[in-house]
């Protein structure tokens, strides 16, 4: 089974918040006796970001009036 989620955000730092709350639900999924401790570091979160089937943003610049798609690396910086 399989499934897609979209979410829409604000702005980009919220959009960068939202998929760290994406990480911090699916760590207490896998280790639930530690709900309340969950850490990791950067690169932990990236490999989160690279097991995902599909992910991009579509942010909006106001010169071109248009919405341009951002790759999962661009999600990385």
């Amino acid at each position: 089974m399989s499934s897609k989620t979209f979410l829409d955000y604000d702005d980009i730092s919220k959009c960068v918040d939202g998929v760290c709350q994406l990480y911090e639900q699916y760590l207490k999924i896998k280790n639930p006796s530690q709900q309340e401790d969950v850490t990791y570091d950067a690169s932990e979160l990236y490999a989160y970001i690279d097991s995902l089937k599909d992910v991009g943003c579509l942010i909006y610049n106001f010169n071109l009036k248009a919405y341009e798609p951002k790759s999962r690396d661009w999600l990385k910086q």
